[in-house]
């Protein structure tokens, strides 16, 4: 199918400052946010959110990605968020803007097929997985060929009830394995997007009433 957006390694090269990827190494901190390499291809986020005023159980739902998109839009251009009936199943496709067009980058989008799981009243986990496929009815035809997906094979958010009215957030990333390499360059742009992401829609949620 020629038309089909390609997956592609573009997005990524890789070039760690050492040599032992087995120790998880912290790229981007900043208060209640670290953004960590665990081993190649694969990071970790930490974040926690609080808020006296609310429970914040109520946020801990696929609801919360339109809500990340709406805080976000100086990245964020497109989203398709279908939820399916029972709540515990979502395909999301997220196209980021491309800010990078002049210098011959394609605009990159998240396509992921995603569920929700509840192994305890205070634990929340969500699963991503790459879907290649679903992405082809919400492109433009005519827009495939400037279009590439970010290699992100899956993740898994674990969200943790501290208290009625403080969540820990860990959200583990696994990039598609690929031949071509990841600079720290740009590991650290992916880390400081991630950060401000991560912050803004913190800062948002815990002025909540």
């Amino acid at each position: 199918m020629d038309d089909l957006i390609n997956e592609t390694d573009g997005f990524i090269e890789y070039s760690s400052k050492t040599d032992d990827l087995t120790q998880m190494q912290p790229i981007v901190q900043k208060k209640d946010f670290t953004f960590s390499r665990v081993q190649k291809n694969k990071y970790r986020v930490v974040t926690r959110i609080e808020n006296n005023n609310i429970q914040i159980k109520k946020v801990v739902d696929f609801h919360i990605i339109q809500l990340i998109f709406e805080i976000n839009k100086e990245f964020f251009e497109k989203i398709h968020l279908d939820i399916h009936a029972s709540g515990d199943n979502a395909y999301l496709c997220l196209m980021l803007r491309n800010l990078f067009e002049k210098i011959g980058f394609k605009q990159q989008c998240l396509s992921l097929q995603l569920t929700k799981v509840e192994p305890s009243e205070s634990t929340f986990i969500f699963l991503g997985k790459k879907d290649a496929e679903t992405i082809q009815s919400y492109v433009d035809p005519k827009k495939r060929n400037g279009i590439e997906i970010i290699p992100v094979d899956k993740f898994t958010i674990i969200a943790q009830l501290q208290s009625n009215h403080v969540l820990e957030l860990i959200l583990d990333i696994e990039l598609t394995e690929t031949k071509r390499k990841i600079t720290y360059i740009v590991e650290k742009a992916f880390g400081m997007l991630l950060k401000h992401v991560f912050l803004k829609t913190k800062r948002f949620i815990e002025t909540l009433k």
